[in-house]
């Protein structure tokens, strides 16, 4: 048991950890199967099952966020719970995995939208 799973979406990839206490060393390794089969791709990182964090922990999800947003896309955590969310502030945090969905939905929209304005405005130059 790997104690995380990897799910593709079509919008994103939905990664569960499933282990109640993840050791450094497995969120570690959740970022290198994401490095090696989904950069690029937007994250919803489930952590519902997740009753601790130590420093260690927080310094591995915290360099995976900055690993993903640095693509341009986005970073979800879904089902955290609230005495546990306040280490991670600075990462949007979604109550469950569909409101996370829905939120990586929101903000591809935002992105496309975007970038269809800024092409409209290079044609009027």
């Amino acid at each position: 048991m790997s104690g995380f799973t990897f799910t593709k979406g079509e919008k994103h990839v939905l990664i569960k950890v499933t282990e109640p206490e993840p050791a450094s060393t497995l969120l570690t390794n959740l970022l290198q199967e994401y490095t090696s089969s989904y950069t690029g791709t937007n994250v919803v990182l489930n952590l519902e099952e997740i009753q601790t964090l130590n420093p260690d922990q927080v310094e591995v999800i915290e360099t995976f966020f900055k690993q993903v947003r640095g693509s341009e896309v986005s970073f979800v955590i879904a089902g955290l719970d609230e005495e546990l969310g306040h280490l991670l502030s600075n990462i949007e945090q979604t109550p469950t995995v569909t409101e996370a969905q829905d939120l990586v939905f929101m903000e591809e929209v935002e992105r496309e939208l975007g970038a269809h304005l800024d092409f409209e405005d290079n044609e009027n130059e």
